[in-house]
C-alpha cells in the first residue's frame, strides 16, 4: 500500500466550506487528497492519505483516508472538505479516522514498518531509487514540512511543484513501474 502524509496548517476545528483557503489552506489539503485517492473515474485501491493538521483551535489532529472503506466520497474540493469538517466535528464517515497524535509519534509508529521518503526538491531523483511496496511519502503544504525528519530525501524534479502535483507525479511513477513489472 502506498501512503502519503501531508503536513498542513489546516484548521483542527469547524471551518466554512465557502472559504477553504481561509481555513489554513484547506484547499491544498483537499487537492492532495484527491490527487492521492482518485483516478479519472474511480477511487484508487492502492493508496492511503494521512492529513496531519496543525492549525487552531486544537492541534495536532491526524485524519486518515482509506479508499477501501470510503462512501459518498467524490473528487471535488467541497465534498472532500465536507468529509474533513465532519470528522473534525466528531462525525467521521466510513473510511476516515481521526486521531490526536504528535507528528513525531506518528512517524515513530510508521518508521517501524515502512520505508520513509521525504519529498524535497534537493533530494535524489525518484527515478533512481528503489521504492518498497510499503512506503510513506511525506510532504508539506505551502508552508513545507518545517522540521528535520529522518528518511530518504527524494525529488520529483528540479522545479518546485504544488503538493498535489507532487502526489500525482509519484502516483504516475509508481503506476508506470508496476506496469513494467507486469509486461
Amino acid at each position: 500500500m502506498r501512503e502519503f502524509l501531508l503536513k498542513s496548517g489546516g484548521r483542527t476545528g469547524d471551518f466554512s466550506l465557502n472559504d477553504l483557503p481561509g481555513a489554513g489552506r484547506m484547499d491544498i489539503a483537499c487537492r492532495c487528497i484527491t490527487a492521492c485517492l482518485w483516478l479519472s473515474d474511480e477511487l484508487r485501491k492502492d493508496s492511503i492519505l494521512h492529513l496531519f493538521l496543525e492549525g487552531p483551535p486544537a492541534p495536532p489532529k491526524l485524519l486518515s483516508f482509506n479508499p477501501l472503506k470510503l462512501k459518498r466520497f467524490y473528487p471535488d474540493e467541497r465534498n472532500v472538505a465536507s468529509h474533513i469538517r465532519l470528522a473534525l466535528l466528531g462525525k467521521p464517515q466510513p473510511g476516515i479516522s481521526l486521531k490526536t497524535i504528535s507528528f513525531k509519534d506518528f512517524l515513530e509508529e510508521q518508521r517501524k514498518q515502512k520505508q520513509i521518503i521525504i519529498l524535497d526538491s534537493k533530494g535524489k531523483d525518484i527515478r533512481k531509487i528503489e521504492i518498497s511496496d510499503n512506503v510513506l511519502f511525506i510532504l508539506g503544504d505551502n508552508r513545507g514540512i518545517g522540521e528535520d525528519i529522518e528518511g530518504e530525501k527524494v525529488s520529483v524534479g528540479k522545479k518546485v511543484y504544488l503538493s498535489s502535483q507532487v502526489i500525482s507525479i509519484i502516483q504516475n511513477e509508481l503506476d508506470r513501474r508496476e506496469e513494467q513489472w507486469q509486461d
